[in-house]
């Protein structure tokens, strides 16, 4: 572990000269559940040195625990794929109420989006109705892929409160330790270590824009769920758990969420090609998140690359980092993610 630390630190550090990251970053990686990598690097937000165990904004990555306790309903035959939207959210308009599970987490409802910087500012009381409001996106018909920065999120966490009948994290706490343990989902309770980071030209960078004590009062895109990479690698070794069928959670029912529902297409959501499994960024090839990745390999990636997940489950390999910096290149073409994905890919492979 201790020769994987200083790669990871010196590729760190190379990212800092060349301005991929600010400030700090935090890697970390389980494999066949053991912690083979947990990394923290340069200084957090306040100049102060990142520690591994500090909270980040995980931005997108939280709605993977969001996403797997929709999944848990469906698990539980409360729902399944082909139940739709208005089944659940009575009151959704009826074009949202039409749209399946299946579409909804496939990316392939149809719902127009708005751009990530602009859905960070919808007023709280306007995402929590999402449901009334989300029209049809237009040139985009339903069967359409377009990735959701947003939109969906907040529909899953309407869903949620909906059938649970309490807010959407405390149905997030219950039902995903439930299905993979007690340790996997750690949340803070204390006040957000971050709210604005520096950017290279010296003005902050707003990655929150509310401010918030608990998870439980969030709201955000990223849908209150704050942790270290450490929390966010543990999470992905819960789900090559799963994967193996070694959780109480169906094996199949993770498999096919976790696969990819259609060949890549363009996404203008993303603005690249892509395909998704339900909810989960699984298009894992070339240059995206290494090349030495297993064909079944799937993860989840934040937007600009402030956080990502990767889990390979035939190399029982689970890697999280989070970054003090968005990048846009990183989102499209792995400028950070690839590398670190590799080299921890060669320190297991030996």
């Amino acid at each position: 572990m201790s020769d994987l630390t200083d790669d990871l630190k010196a590729l760190l550090a190379g990212f800092q000269r060349d301005g991929l990251i600010v400030g700090g970053a935090q890697v970390a990686a389980f494999q066949e559940g053991r912690l083979v990598a947990d990394v923290a690097y340069g200084v957090d937000h306040l100049g102060e040195p990142m520690a591994t165990g500090s909270y980040s904004c995980t931005y997108c990555i939280s709605k993977v625990p969001l996403f797997l306790a929709l999944l848990g309903a469906i698990d539980a035959g409360r729902i399944s794929p082909e139940t739709r939207i208005g089944e659940i959210l009575a009151d959704a308009n009826p074009w949202v109420a039409e749209a399946t599970i299946l579409d909804t987490l496939s990316q392939r409802a149809g719902f127009s989006s708005l751009q990530g910087p602009v859905s960070r500012f919808v007023p709280f009381h306007l995402r929590r109705v999402s449901q009334q409001w989300l029209l049809e996106a237009p040139n985009m018909p339903r069967g359409t892929q377009c990735y959701s920065v947003s939109e969906v999120g907040w529909l899953v966490a309407a869903m949620l409160e909906r059938l649970h009948d309490r807010h959407y994290a405390d149905v997030i706490g219950s039902v995903v330790t439930g299905m993979f343990g007690p340790e996997v989902l750690p949340a803070p309770t204390g006040g957000l270590a971050v709210t604005y980071q520096p950017s290279q030209s010296g003005d902050p960078v707003p990655l929150l824009n509310e401010a918030t004590r608990t998870v439980q009062s969030q709201w955000n895109p990223s849908l209150g769920w704050y942790t270290s990479a450490m929390g966010v690698a543990r999470l992905g070794a819960a789900l090559g758990d799963a994967w193996h069928g070694r959780t109480t959670v169906s094996r199949d029912l993770i498999r096919f969420a976790t696969a990819p529902v259609a060949e890549p297409v363009h996404d203008r959501g993303l603005g690249r090609e892509a395909s998704f499994g339900l909810g989960f960024w699984t298009d894992l090839f070339t240059s995206m998140a290494g090349v030495s990745l297993s064909g079944s390999a799937f993860g989840h990636n934040a937007q600009g690359g402030t956080s990502f997940l990767v889990v390979d489950p035939e190399r029982e390999l689970s890697i999280a980092a989070c970054f003090d910096l968005s990048v846009h290149e990183d989102a499209q073409v792995g400028v950070r993610r690839g590398p670190v994905v590799e080299t921890i890919v060669r320190a297991v492979d030996g």
